[in-house]
């Protein structure tokens, strides 16, 4: 009866019986003919077919192939007497019908033994042709993650193609992860296989246990570890073989790293098993590095469109246009640190003869200060028309305030609110915690601040705190100023602020009129802060009694 001897390996000796009729399959499958329990070995491997008194093999379609005589086996191969027969790294022989134990009609036996010998020891001086088939696999299987790795600019679709090729360049590997760096320095696996016929997954958040990564990831250098020195895998199975590479930047900046792991004896690791998965990690650290930049880079632009749109959008909200009055004139200028800001201002007629005036800074800066500042807006419109007094709408606006903490993480606003009586003149104001308004007095063009005790805290700071407005006359010609501490905090190049000071100094430059003293506030504070890059949002509101 024809068979297939085992040549060398801890089964060097072993031989199975062929069918004399039919088909005999072999394949690691326990349903097969002929089982060869070996991760190299896929389930329907091949199968040897008896046709009359000849013998042919077939390859069923295997992940590593066969071969016969070092030929890849692609079609139908008669087979004779003495034919060496690989499937994969596994070395047979076959042996016909009239084989005679001591005989070797094809004269090979000699030739099968020294080339498996050369196989195991990988004797690259003289290297046999399975060897040499199996570096080409190799090097096709470098071309082909190059190529993949090439395609894709999402980690979490580059890793697990990595691992599915690596254990098509490593057949014997029976896990495989993958794990990267999180901010904090913890490895976290973010890919993992666990043999040949599993897909490749991705993997939740949790700190790998890996004993070798934090050792390759450190000294950026790869290590191969046998039985005795490595006895357990991460899923405490027996492994007799690990290698771990780390996953480097361009720059040389630790990655992550990737782990194999083997349990098959005769088919150990390598040093150049770990070359290659070297090569492997170099090229994946790189792909990780322009994956990471580009996502970097779609999440800038996408945050900037976002910034482009909130700025649209706030723009929107405050006033577009300035309360049209023949008894005042009115200015004001918006200027946010970032593309969206937390300072803003507001009109609203209350009747044909009150009008709302208000100008207030949001503590932050950014979406969260602009998000308070819409909220802001609106309260304040619903807030106006329906408040009993400015006192009472005040509190309410304060109170609101506190919802705010745990919905936008914003606890604090200043801001003061002004009811202008365009018939009488007079002018009611109410501070929370804001600068208070100066006018420049036409009579004798004197500088009033107009503060006094019943000025409050800051809204959001207080539940219970109280806010008593004051009333002031305006004469013809006066002018008054709201701004934020965007201008009065303005920096030059020697860390010196603007200040109050500053503010009174342009007031008293310009021109009596509301236009005139905004256009040269900012002009004096852009000229003060030059070389420095704006720290905060810059708010002015002015208006003057004709």
């Amino acid at each position: 009866m024809a068979k297939l001897e085992t040549i060398a390996g801890p089964n060097a000796g072993v031989s199975y019986p062929i069918r004399n009729t039919g088909v005999t399959i072999v394949g690691r499958d326990e349903t097969c003919d002929i089982v060869l329990a070996y991760r190299s070995i896929s389930r329907h491997h091949a199968q040897f077919i008896c046709e009359g008194d000849e013998y042919f093999l077939e390859d069923m379609g295997s992940v590593n192939g066969t071969f016969v005589n070092g030929e890849k086996v692609s079609d139908r191969v008669r087979l004779y007497d003495g034919h060496r027969i690989n499937l994969y790294e596994i070395p047979l022989v076959f042996r016909g019908d009239h084989y005679i134990a001591g005989s070797d009609s094809h004269e090979t036996a000699e030739i099968e033994e020294t080339s498996y010998e050369l196989d195991v020891v990988h004797d690259l001086s003289q290297p046999s042709m399975n060897s040499i088939t199996q570096q080409k696999r190799r090097l096709k299987y470098l071309l082909a993650i190059n190529s993949k790795l090439a395609g894709s600019l999402d980690i979490d679709e580059i890793l697990p193609k990595v691992l599915d090729i690596l254990f098509e360049i490593f057949p014997q590997s029976i896990n495989g992860h993958i794990m990267l760096l999180d901010e904090e320095g913890k490895l976290i696996p973010r890919a993992f296989k666990q043999g040949r016929d599993d897909d490749s997954s991705v993997l939740t958040m949790i700190p790998s246990n890996s004993k070798l990564a934090p050792e390759v990831i450190r000294k950026k250098q790869g290590v191969l570890r046998d039985s005795d020195e490595v006895s357990e895998s991460v899923l405490d199975e027996p492994v007799c073989s690990t290698m771990c590479v780390p996953l480097l930047s361009p720059s040389k900046k630790p990655l992550g790293a990737i782990e194999l792991e083997t349990a098959e004896e005769i088919n150990r690791f390598l040093d150049e098993d770990l070359e290659v998965l070297s090569s492997v990690a170099d090229m994946t650290g790189l792909a990780i590095a322009y994956a990471k930049a580009h996502t970097e880079s779609l999440a800038r632009q996408k945050y900037l469109q976002q910034m482009e749109m909130a700025h649209e959008v706030q723009l929107r909200m405050l006033p577009r246009n300035r309360p049209d009055s023949p008894e005042y004139d009115f200015a004001d200028f918006y200027c946010a640190a970032e593309q969206v800001g937390g300072d803003f201002f507001y009109y609203r007629w209350l009747s044909p003869t009150r009008l709302v005036i208000a100008l207030g800074d949001i503590c932050g800066k950014g979406m969260p200060a602009a998000l308070k500042m819409a909220q802001m807006t609106v309260r304040l419109h619903h807030i106006m028309e329906t408040a009993k007094s400015l006192k009472s709408a005040m509190q309410r606006l304060n109170e609101a305030s506190f919802t705010d903490i745990d919905e936008l993480e914003i606890s604090m606003t200043t801001l003061v609110v002004c009811v202008l009586n365009i018939k009488d003149h007079q002018l009611s104001i109410a501070n929370a915690g804001h600068i208070p308004p100066i006018c420049l007095k036409s009579e004798n063009q004197n500088l009033v601040h107009f503060k006094h005790a019943g000025d409050g805290l800051p809204l959001g700071v207080a539940i219970d705190a109280e806010y008593h407005p004051a009333t002031y006359q305006l004469q013809q010609g006066d002018v008054v100023l709201l701004c934020t501490d965007g201008a009065t905090e303005a920096m030059d190049t020697n860390g010196n602020l603007y200040g109050i000071e500053g503010i009174c100094q342009s007031i008293k430059k310009a021109d009596p009129s509301a236009q005139a003293v905004t256009n040269q506030i900012v002009q004096d504070v852009r000229t003060f802060s030059i070389g420095q890059a704006r720290q905060d949002d810059m708010c002015i509101l002015a208006f003057g009694r004709k």
